[in-house]
């Protein structure tokens, strides 16, 4: 299976909320009042965005494994499958695929995240052929991965257990300084800030990278 997760969103009023990188691609379908609806692949995220929604727009999505690739993206026939989630799930994993190297490889990323070098070597490979890979079959980098997986587990920590001086250590930031420049690149706001905002700490928990 190569879709993480199935959601939908809406609101009768004009919203705004904010979405934390996951590590994960979505494929997205929106339907705003009096307009066709229509579908879209979302991006790799890196740092968290604002996303507005306007009144009376429904939207469904289908959050993809980390690293799943999606062929030729059959928009029409998707369309086609809208009121059938059974449909567009059967539609969705013949679109998608996952290799099992870059499976494999972020999961040692994000299980050994040290360095790079230190995860090319627990995989057998050179720190080269750990770029070609990733490169070849996400849109993210070794680095982008390594970083993201570090500083999603370091957040978790952070609400789990609070802030506290031997946290920076332990997600391998080189200190407090690095690790507080790290939180704010990818979810906007400080460590401490971060624990002030559920709508951003409840997504660390939801099935993702």
């Amino acid at each position: 299976m190569n879709i993480l997760e199935n959601w939908t969103s809406g609101s009768t009023e004009h919203r705004e909320s904010f979405v934390i990188p996951d590590g994960c691609q979505d494929i997205i379908f929106v339907q705003k009042p009096n307009d066709a609806p229509f579908v879209y692949l979302s991006p790799l995220y890196n740092t968290t965005i604002k996303v507005e929604l306007a009144a009376n727009t429904f939207m469904m999505g289908f959050r993809l494994h980390p690293g799943c690739n999606v062929r030729d993206m059959d928009s029409r026939g998707l369309l086609s499958s809208i009121s059938s989630v059974g449909a567009l799930t059967d539609q969705i994993e013949g679109l998608t695929h996952t290799d099992d190297r870059v499976s494999e490889a972020l999961a040692c990323i994000r299980s050994n995240g040290q360095t790079i070098e230190f995860c090319a070597k627990q995989l057998g490979v050179s720190t080269r052929t750990l770029q070609r890979l990733l490169s070849a079959h996400t849109s993210g980098t070794p680095s982008y991965w390594l970083r993201l997986a570090r500083a999603r587990q370091c957040a978790k920590e952070l609400v789990n257990s609070g802030l506290h001086n031997e946290i920076a250590y332990q997600y391998h930031y080189a200190d407090q300084a690095h690790m507080c420049r790290e939180i704010k690149h990818w979810f906007g706001v400080t460590p401490s800030q971060l624990l002030k905002r559920e709508d951003l700490t409840e997504q660390l928990f939801w099935p993702a990278y």
